[in-house]
C-alpha cells in the first residue's frame, strides 16, 4: 500500500485546487484556440496519477470520482466515461502499490496510456456509426485516436513530472 507522507493535509488540498484551475485553464484554451479532436488530451488523468503518492485510497477515490464528474460535465455529456476510467486508474494504481513504485516516471506513463487506452475503448463504443465525417471506424481510430494517444504519452512525460513535484513537496508535520 502506498504509504501517504506526513505532511499538512490542508496544504495538499491547496496545492490540488490550485493544480485544478490551472489544468482548467488549459482545457479551455485547448478548446478555445480550437485545436484537432485528438490533440485535445486529458490533462485531469495526469493529476490523478501524480496524486497517488500523497492520497489515502479513499481520497484518492474520492478525488478520482469528483475530478471525473466534473470532467464529465466539461465534455458536455455525462456518460460517466472519464468516472470510470479515473476509478480504474486508482484501482491499478492502489492494487499495485505494494508491487511497484508508485513515483517512478515510467510506471506513471504505463498506467496513463492504460488509462487512455481504456477511455479510447469508451469512445470508440460511443463513436460507432455517430461520427459522419468518418466514413467508418477504422478511419475513426486511425485519424483520431491513435495520435492522441501518442500526444497523451508525451503529455504523461511533461505533465505527470511536474505535478508529482507539485504536489509531492508539502511540508512536514510538526510534532
Amino acid at each position: 500500500m502506498i504509504a501517504p507522507k506526513s505532511s499538512s493535509v490542508g496544504y495538499i488540498i491547496f496545492k490540488i485546487l490550485v493544480a485544478i484551475i490551472l489544468l482548467t485553464f488549459c482545457r479551455w484554451l485547448m478548446a478555445y484556440i480550437a485545436l484537432p479532436t485528438y490533440t485535445r488530451i486529458d490533462l485531469f488523468l495526469y493529476l490523478i496519477v501524480g496524486t497517488a503518492s500523497v492520497l489515502k485510497p479513499l481520497h484518492h477515490l474520492f478525488l478520482a470520482i469528483v475530478l471525473g464528474y466534473f470532467t464529465d460535465a466539461l465534455s458536455g455529456r455525462l456518460w460517466g466515461f472519464h468516472i470510470a476510467t479515473y476509478v480504474c486508474a486508482v484501482a491499478l494504481i492502489h492494487l499495485s502499490a505494494d508491487e511497484m513504485e508508485m513515483r517512478s516516471l515510467p510506471y506513471q506513463v504505463i498506467l496513463s496510456s492504460i488509462c487512455v487506452a481504456i477511455q479510447s475503448l469508451f469512445i470508440v463504443i460511443y463513436a460507432i456509426n455517430s461520427y459522419e465525417s468518418f466514413p467508418n471506424t477504422l478511419e475513426f481510430v486511425i485519424s483520431v485516436l491513435v495520435p492522441r494517444f501518442a500526444l497523451t504519452m508525451l503529455g504523461a512525460i511533461i505533465f505527470l513530472r511536474a505535478i508529482s513535484l507539485w504536489i509531492g513537496n508539502a511540508p512536514q508535520q510538526k510534532r
